[in-house]
């Protein structure tokens, strides 16, 4: 996530990274196709060749922190005491112990050093970029600005190290890109979906409202009324068969990454059963409508970051994405920025579910 002086999560860009100023590393995406060993990292590598010939694992640290996201631990190692700090700061870290029953393996991460030689310097006018994302078998590789990955996603369980020269609070960011791809990867090796979408919760039932960068889901977020809460702005994972939960039902699960509403009395944590799909985009008017099969899935692929640019996630994904969409209704929502949408919501969509709306909303 974008790191802002204020010390507040701003980052809200679907596939490009916003750059200014002293905050240089925030969300990027990989490239839209596989790049050949002769090209993979050439923009952000000194020498690429000798990050594919193998860069030496040396630890910043003994520091150690796990974050649970969504139904997985993700265990960070190897930091220094400063990398600890800026990480505990941004995310609720977690005690080590026995996982809960029926939670996948947790997905290691080792934070390694790097020199700052071995990076290309940044362009400090640019104000959006792509890293460099490549596939060999079970084997991942990205390169971005002063950041490096190379993880196994093998079965049984995601290995990942990150090298990096950052010890200051960019470090941010780059754990923030390395946690998105890792999170998306492996919810769609479980049968998931992470969704660049707005989960907005009422009578612990999700609405997940999906779009890409400006289709307006933060504003949406805003626009929701009293009693309304938000999972993320910005990312949530759909899954089948929560964790405690038997039933054949999709579940939401919000994320700690978030877009312009950022984490406020407005946003809940937790899983809840999704109850429809709505595809995003500013209008004239308000209007809900149906969307055929064909439509949400291809709607869908280009709301699921990271593996949708993946040539080996292409077919896997389009089965998936048409299963999930298969469980629950989906529509089209165009929208005004006023609150006015949710009473449109109300009477063309949710009228069965005898849904009341307090007589006025807050404020956006």
């Amino acid at each position: 996530m974008l790191q802002h002086s204020d010390g507040q999560d701003h980052g809200r860009v679907y596939g490009r990274v916003l750059v200014s100023g002293s905050r240089p590393y925030g969300l990027a995406r990989p490239t839209a196709q596989q790049a050949p060993p002769l090209t993979f990292g050439r923009r952000f590598l000194a020498l690429p060749e000798a990050f594919l010939a193998g860069w030496p694992e040396l630890a910043w640290g003994e520091e150690r922190l796990n974050l649970d996201l969504g139904d997985q631990r993700y265990a960070l190692h190897g930091l220094s005491s400063k990398q600890l700090g800026l990480i505990a700061s941004r995310y609720r870290a977690v005690p080590d112990g026995s996982l809960q029953d029926g939670l996948p393996r947790s997905v290691a991460i080792r934070w390694c050093r790097a020199p700052e030689r071995a990076f290309r310097e940044h362009d400090p006018s640019l104000r959006a970029y792509t890293f460099d994302l490549e596939r060999l078998g079970s084997g991942l590789r990205i390169a971005g600005f002063r950041f490096a990955v190379l993880a196994d996603l093998s079965e049984d369980g995601i290995r990942a190290s990150v090298w990096t020269p950052e010890l200051g609070k960019h470090v941010l960011g780059v754990l923030a890109n390395v946690l998105r791809t890792l999170v998306a990867y492996s919810y769609m090796s479980r049968g998931g979906a992470l969704l660049h979408s707005a989960g907005i919760v009422w009578q612990d039932r999700a609405r997940l409202f999906v779009g890409q960068s400006g289709a307006g889901k933060s504003t949406l977020s805003g626009l929701a009324p009293g009693g309304y809460r938000v999972l993320s702005d910005d990312l949530n994972a759909v899954s089948r068969n929560a964790v405690s939960r038997r039933d054949d039902g999709l579940y939401v699960t919000g994320l700690p990454f978030t877009g312009d509403l950022g984490t406020t009395g407005r946003t809940i944590e937790g899983t809840f059963p999704l109850a429809a799909i709505y595809f995003l985009r500013h209008g004239a008017h308000d209007r809900v409508w149906p969307v055929s099969l064909a439509t949400a899935v291809a709607n869908l692929y280009g709301c699921a970051p990271f593996v949708n640019h993946d040539p080996h996630c292409a077919g896997p994904l389009l089965d998936l994405l048409e299963r999930l969409i298969r469980r629950v209704p989906v529509y089209g929502l165009s929208f005004r920025p006023t609150a006015d949408i949710w009473q449109v919501l109300a009477s063309q969509v949710f009228e069965s579910q005898s849904l009341e709306l307090p007589a006025r909303a807050c404020p956006p």
